[in-house]
């Protein structure tokens, strides 16, 4: 996988060119439950800036996908990571504590990610996800195949705001999906 994902990015790096910072494997990617059938492959890139001339020569050089588990790739720059540590608190403690750095500086190892915002965010997550569940099976509860999509789309998810509850109390989480469920419900 890191091979795969090293081969799609060097075009990528290449249209970026200087303005380029940092590539990064994320997320389920870099865990021992990860399924290449039903997972893709998160892979974060920093750039200096993503302008419209920066941004056409990237999607240009973009490499067509063909096979599983497919690379999905997120653009940000450092800046705007820097100015959302307050409105993504969960999504860059993540990617603090499970990041593969493929090439470039450590644009996450000296960051601090304030934690003021993380219980509203948390919260804001878990009451969204409950209220969409809810309404999916109000409106196809006779309709098992759109409840079994809606439970699994937001699986995911919920493994990473149980993470975020384990970290409000203080707890480092376990990074197997199966201990923090455990250890929430304890």
């Amino acid at each position: 996988i890191v091979d795969r994902a090293r081969k799609w990015f060097e075009p990528v790096r290449a249209a970026l060119g200087p303005d380029f910072v940092a590539a990064y494997l994320t997320g389920s990617v870099l865990t021992e439950g990860f399924d290449p059938k039903r997972s893709h492959i998160n892979l974060l890139i920093v750039a200096r800036t993503l302008d419209g001339p920066r941004l056409d020569a990237v999607a240009r050089s973009l490499p067509a996908q063909r096979r599983q588990p497919l690379i999905e790739p997120l653009f940000l720059t450092r800046t705007q990571i820097e100015h959302s540590l307050d409105a993504f608190p969960i999504e860059w403690i993540e990617i603090q504590e499970r990041r593969l750095r493929l090439d470039g500086d450590d644009v996450f190892g000296e960051l601090e990610v304030p934690r003021t915002y993380l219980r509203l965010q948390c919260e804001h997550e878990l009451r969204g996800k409950h209220i969409r569940l809810r309404q999916t099976y109000l409106l196809h509860h006779t309709d098992a195949p759109v409840l079994a999509r809606a439970l699994r789309a937001c699986a995911s998810g919920f493994a990473t705001l149980l993470r975020t509850l384990l970290r409000l109390r203080g707890e480092n989480p376990p990074a197997d999906a199966g201990r923090v469920i455990e250890r929430v419900a304890d």
